[in-house]
C-alpha cells in the first residue's frame, strides 16, 4: 500500500460509517412508518412479528454501525499517527487538513495562508515523507 492508499483509508472508512448511518436511520423510519413504537418502548414490545423483525434490523444496523465507527477510529489514529511523525510543520498541516478533514486545495490554501501551488507541493513532499515512514516502520 502507497501513503496516497494509506491516508485515503480514512475516507473510505468514514463513508461506510455514513452508509451505515443511513441505512440505520432508513431503518428506523420504515420501522416508524409501519406503527412501531420509540426508541424508549422498543424494548418492551415484542409481540408483533414485523415489529420484530425491525427489531433485529435495527439492532444488526447498530452493530455494523458500531464496527464501522470502531474501524474508522483505528483508522483515522494510525493515519494521524503517521501524519504526527512528519518533520514539516507544512506537510503535516496540509496532510491533515486534506486527509483527516477531507479538504480541497483551494480551502486549505485559504485556511493555511499557502497558495494553491505551494499546497499541493506540500502534499506532494508530504505523501513521499509519508511513504519514508511507512517503508521505516514496515521494518
Amino acid at each position: 500500500m502507497d501513503a496516497k492508499e494509506f491516508l485515503q483509508q480514512l475516507a473510505y472508512y468514514q463513508e461506510v460509517q455514513r452508509n451505515k448511518r443511513d441505512i440505520l436511520n432508513e431503518i428506523k423510519a420504515n420501522a416508524v412508518a409501519i406503527g412501531m413504537p420509540s426508541d424508549e418502548k422498543i424494548k418492551k414490545s415484542r409481540k408483533n412479528d414485523k415489529i420484530s423483525d425491525y427489531l433485529s434490523k435495527i439492532e444488526k444496523a447498530q452493530l455494523d454501525l458500531q464496527k464501522a465507527l470502531s474501524d474508522a477510529v483505528e483508522i483515522q489514529l494510525q493515519v494521524i499517527e503517521v501524519i504526527e511523525q512528519l518533520p514539516n510543520k507544512g506537510e503535516r498541516e496540509v496532510l491533515y487538513a486534506r486527509y483527516v478533514h477531507n479538504m480541497h486545495y483551494d480551502s486549505i490554501a485559504r485556511q493555511t495562508g499557502y497558495s494553491i501551488d505551494h499546497t499541493k507541493t506540500l502534499h506532494r513532499q508530504g505523501l513521499k515523507s509519508v511513504e519514508k515512514i511507512l517503508r521505516k516502520n514496515k521494518t
